[in-house]
């Protein structure tokens, strides 16, 4: 999924910032960036000790505003259950759908 998503977006001109496997690479690449990224897409599922969401809560520690997009194969029930804090989020479900991907990236950053 991570490779995929790698490509499609930059076949579609997006800059990527980083792409990782793991909570804590990505925490520890926002926190060196000299700019704050213009959205994380983040699976809920990833490799490491925390999941997508508790990567974004401990990346939103630096950035309280930034914009997320989850990956997930949940239902919205149960991601709100899981999320639980924070009702400004967004989600895909999967299996994706490339036009409701970029449908979605662009009305998040208002493109």
């Amino acid at each position: 999924m991570q490779q995929y998503l790698k490509e499609i977006l930059t076949a579609h001109r997006y800059q990527i910032s980083g792409s990782f496997d793991n909570g804590k690479d990505a925490i520890e690449h926002v926190k060196k960036s000299e700019k704050k990224p213009d959205i994380i897409l983040s699976d809920i599922q990833i490799n490491g000790d925390i999941n997508g969401i508790e990567t974004v809560r401990k990346i939103r520690k630096i950035y309280d505003d930034i914009k997320v997009m989850y990956i997930t194969g949940l239902g919205h029930e149960d991601l709100v259950k899981m999320i639980g804090d924070r009702t400004d989020f967004n989600y895909i479900e999967k299996p994706l759908n490339t036009n409701k991907l970029f449908n979605s990236i662009a009305s998040i950053l208002e493109v």
